[in-house]
């Protein structure tokens, strides 16, 4: 289960460190270019996504790198790094305290995922898991609490549907965080029922949610996309898609 959690934590904890001893976070906003998906880049990501090539270097890990601002970097290896440098600048940029680094070992698409890890930048807080073995998050092993919260974690278009007024109806509490890869660990560890992303401006690319997705379903959780298929995309970054992510099956079956 540890093989890439060693290189993945110092990989983290770099980028943690290097946002922590910057005091003026606003200049990390400034834009640079233009990302692999055709978004704007800023500094911020592509400092962060530095230190992951670097890192994945340095460790000799044979993957190649599938990146938001660079794309799909060849190593010549069979198996892929999905990795979000930044999930939610601008969360960071505007010291909302939700930003995190995703990464994800895979084949061809995010079905094949075989390990993820997400640390939340803002506190230094991580989770892992490989396949076939649960939730870890920073070291212990995540239990399902007996209770759970009733707690919809949501992104949706400004204009709403049927769909999303349904599931939005079945919360005792909705919250949008603006990363949604700390909204897919906190389904999976338990701290949220639901994650869903619905609507033309909500869709999520593999790099955003490889690690969450492999998580969640790992714990036990359902997955599926804006048309209650299972969830999947290939290693394409510019790919989007809805996505609904539940603790359990039972949750989405009247609404699906």
């Amino acid at each position: 289960m540890e093989e890439y959690l060693k290189p993945f934590l110092e990989i983290g904890r770099e980028i943690y460190e290097f946002l922590q001893s910057v005091q003026e976070k606003s200049g990390m906003g400034r834009e640079i270019g233009t990302g692999a998906d055709g978004s704007p880049t800023k500094f911020v990501d592509r400092k962060a996504e530095d230190i992951i090539i670097r890192g994945v270097a340095e460790n000799d890990l044979p993957l190649n790198i599938v990146s938001e601002e660079r794309g799909i970097i060849s190593r010549n290896y069979q198996k892929n790094l999905l990795v979000d440098p930044i999930d939610g600048t601008f969360n960071l940029v505007n010291n909302i305290p939700a930003y995190a680094v995703s990464m994800a070992v895979c084949g061809s698409d995010v079905s094949s995922t075989e390990s993820g890890f997400i640390m939340n930048l803002a506190s230094g807080d991580w989770y892992y898991t490989a396949r076939g073995h649960r939730l870890v998050m920073n070291g212990k092993e995540c239990k399902a609490p007996e209770k759970r919260s009733g707690t919809f974690l949501v992104h949706l278009s400004s204009k709403l549907d049927k769909r999303s007024l349904e599931l939005i109806s079945r919360a005792r509490k909705y919250r949008y965080m603006g990363c949604a890869a700390l909204e897919l660990a906190m389904v999976a560890s338990g701290s949220a029922d639901v994650s869903a992303h619905l609507g033309r401006s909500a869709p999520l690319r593999n790099i955003d949610v490889a690690a969450g997705v492999m998580m969640v379903r790992e714990a036990g959780g359902t997955v599926v996309d804006g048309y209650g298929k299972d969830f999947n995309l290939g290693i394409d970054p510019a790919e989007k898609k809805n996505l609904i992510a539940a603790y359990s099956s039972s949750i989405l079956e009247g609404f699906l």
